[in-house]
């Protein structure tokens, strides 16, 4: 519409809702809500610049402050200053927020739940199994974002294992450049460390980090050195080779091919401290969960490792793995992952590989997920969504409620405004709504006769120089309009007089709507 018409449109209005058109007190009262709104919203579409803002963004954009854009601008313009106030939000967010990231483990030792059946086991105390813990680490840290490229990280680790414990402290710095990153740590625990880094790109799609470690502990010095390259071999494969140096030096490459849903790993390192070979599979599942699986060979020990994850909320995660290893045993790893939270179980159930521990260890938290799926979870779920679906149905009834009351009221306010106008049109031929519908109508079920409204008066209110002309766009925001079914189809049908003839047009919701047809 242009600004003669608005402002046309405008007057009109003032003139039926205006509070000083309505002596009564309570018809007063509801003028004085809507002639307050009706003022706001022309307040906006007066304005060219707000206008532009709010048909890109909404009322989201008023009220974000995005009005102080320079005026005159064309959409193109407004966007793009609008990403650029988006992404200065964004940075402060960022300046403002930490990432808290934690790690807690605990190891069960269960072997006597199975050493009991053994030949020649003596247990004259009890004949209930000794499980005790056997360790125990925990690990915290939190990210203070100095700037929108420095970041200062303050970490933390507590450790014990048989009575024996131990913990370190450390505070990183790290600063983003275009072509990397470098980070400078200090630190303390079992001695004083000092630790320097840095990566950097190199090219499209490579990329090296150098890591330069030094501890002193117990009056001496020991230096060590890390160094990766990183290699996208093609669209999905990345490889990595690694080369560690000091007390523990090692090689070591690996290649890493992920598509998506199978993710396969194959590694190979030699070094001092264990040389090996390592294969690993992962099938991601369409329900986001996944199965995988893990051998390794070495010098020093054989492993198996098989396991599941799955989802269990929308912020959870739990997997369940079984770890059969020469010389170590049979462990069961459970892991729970909220957030960036991680809680890890690792029960240690025999020293010996047995095939029916195996059986046990894998049959057991399979019957215990699914009964725990069954019986706790999934009610669980199933209840939390049936209180939010019927939180969110109380609260579209209640806006539903408010909306249909302040529609009666605003329709009560009309009468004298729509008499005169029925009046004025009949006098001389022009146009006059006999009746006009608006909700679910192409539905014929009893029960949704509550999804009709009758907008008559609101549709002859909008009669000049016996033209009607509803621009397209949502009608539940037209005085006098709501929204009966929301959510579901609507549509707007009229029968009208015009030069005492009588018409009928039907037309979807978001339609424009002029009558009569040769009015534009």
């Amino acid at each position: 519409a242009s600004s003669e018409e608005l402002r046309a449109a405008y007057r009109r209005m003032c003139v039926v809702y205006h509070p000083d058109k309505h002596p009564d007190p309570t018809k007063k009262q509801i003028a004085e809500e809507l002639f307050a709104k009706l003022h706001n919203a022309y307040n906006v579409l007066s304005d060219p610049n707000k206008r532009q803002i709010y048909d890109i963004y909404g009322e989201a954009g008023l009220e974000a402050g995005w009005e102080v854009i320079a005026r005159k601008r064309t959409p193109a313009e407004i966007y793009a200053d609008y990403e650029r106030l988006k992404e200065t939000r964004e940075k402060q967010k960022l300046e403002e927020r930490t990432n808290p990231k934690g790690t807690f483990s605990i190891g069960i030792d269960a072997t006597d739940l199975f050493n009991r059946y053994d030949d020649g086991y003596e247990n004259d105390e009890s004949d209930m199994p000794n499980i005790e813990v056997r360790d125990m680490e925990i690990t915290q840290s939190i990210d203070f974002p100095v700037t929108v490229n420095n970041t200062v990280t303050l970490s933390g680790a507590l450790a014990s294992r048989n009575g024996i414990g131990g913990g370190n402290a450390l505070l990183t710095f790290r600063n983003r450049i275009v072509a990397g990153w470098h980070e400078v740590e200090i630190g303390g625990g079992n001695g004083l460390m000092f630790n320097v880094g840095g990566c950097r790109y190199i090219g499209k799609h490579s990329h090296s980090v150098v890591r330069l470690n030094s501890q002193i502990s117990n009056g001496y010095l020991r230096p060590g050195l890390t160094a990766m390259f990183v290699q996208q071999l093609d669209t999905h494969t990345i490889g990595y080779l690694t080369w560690r140096a000091g007390i523990q030096s090692s090689m070591n490459t690996t290649v890493v091919h992920d598509d998506g849903t199978n993710q396969i790993v194959i590694g190979a390192q030699i070094g001092f401290a264990d040389t090996f070979l390592l294969a690993r599979y992962i099938r991601r599942l369409q329900d986001e969960s996944r199965l995988f699986a893990e051998a390794r060979y070495g010098l020093l020990s054989i492993a198996l490792m098989y396991g599941a994850e799955t989802k269990i909320s929308k912020h959870s995660l739990i997997s369940a793995a079984v770890s059969i290893s020469i010389p170590r045993g049979i462990t069961l790893k459970i892991k729970v992952t909220r957030g960036t939270q991680t809680y890890k179980i690792p029960i240690y159930l025999s020293e010996e590989v047995d095939r029916t521990i195996v059986f046990y260890a894998t049959v057991v938290p399979l019957l215990a997920y699914w009964a725990t799926q069954s019986l706790v979870i999934k009610p669980l779920i199933a209840r939390m969504k049936r209180d939010e679906d019927k939180y969110n149905a109380e609260a579209r009834e209640e806006s539903r409620r408010r909306a249909k009351h302040e529609a009666e009221s605003a329709i009560k306010l009309m009468q004298e405004s729509y008499k005169r106008s029925v009046d004025c049109e009949s006098s001389k031929g022009g146009l006059v709504i006999v009746r006009a519908w608006f909700g679910k109508l192409l539905s014929s079920a009893r029960d949704d006769i509550n999804k009709i409204i009758d907008v008559t008066i609101p549709l002859q209110c909008q009669v000049k120089d016996s033209h009607l002309i509803i621009p397209e766009g949502v009608k539940g925001s037209i005085l006098g309009f709501y929204d009966p079914c929301p959510g579901e189809e609507k549509m707007l049908r009229v029968e009208y007089e015009f030069r005492l003839i009588s018409h009928e047009v039907t037309i979807n919701e978001k339609e424009a709507l002029r009558i009569p047809k040769q009015c534009k």
